[in-house]
């Protein structure tokens, strides 16, 4: 399942298990035929490794910074839509 928290109209709140097509109807990004299922996998392909607390990276128009990790992955990530 995933946590999803919105916490404006441009800014949310993610764990890494959430889902980008879960992710892509709820922020209408469009993340269709990516090799990954979940927003940790998409930002560890971005960053092109294991991400640490306050690592940021971007997808297009929208900007994952690393709240809360493990030493093995991401926990917690705030999504924000960059106009």
């Amino acid at each position: 399942q995933g946590y999803f928290h919105m916490v404006s109209r441009n800014v949310f709140i993610v764990d890494d298990l959430f889902r980008l097509d879960e992710l892509q109807m709820k922020i209408a990004v469009d993340f269709e035929g990516l090799p990954f299922e979940t927003v940790g996998g998409l930002i560890n392909h971005l960053l092109g490794r294991i991400p640490h607390k306050h690592d940021v990276c971007r997808f297009e128009n929208v900007s994952f910074k690393v709240l809360r990790a493990k030493p093995q992955k991401a926990e917690m990530v705030r999504i924000t839509i960059e106009k």
